[in-house]
């Protein structure tokens, strides 16, 4: 098993100065917190776009070539679709089957 302190040195030789990281999602986070709809989110999609923004940072300020953080920002996406999918298939699936008398 490893030490915390041999992960920790790993990760920032991967992404960068955790602090450095943490300010820049720190703004980000602040961007979305502004916007008008990110109270009207799902918690999926809040979620998402929270990981989706560190997967980002880490790219920004560690090695962008790095695919697992690639990988991963497709993956959160891909989360909301089938959430989306799965709510408008709901939303047809209840209307069809909606009495009319």
């Amino acid at each position: 098993m490893k030490n915390i302190d041999d992960v920790l040195e790993q990760r920032g030789e991967k992404y960068g100065e955790y602090r450095d990281l943490a300010a820049l999602l720190d703004d980000i986070l602040g961007v979305y917190g502004r916007s008008k709809n990110w109270a009207a989110l799902s918690s999926v999609m809040r979620t998402s776009l929270i990981m989706d923004a560190m997967k980002t940072v880490r790219i920004l300020n560690g090695d962008p070539l790095e695919m697992d953080s690639w990988t991963d920002k497709k993956g959160y996406i891909q989360l909301v679709i089938r959430e989306i999918e799965g709510e408008r298939y709901d939303k047809q699936s209840a209307s069809k089957h909606r009495r009319t008398d």
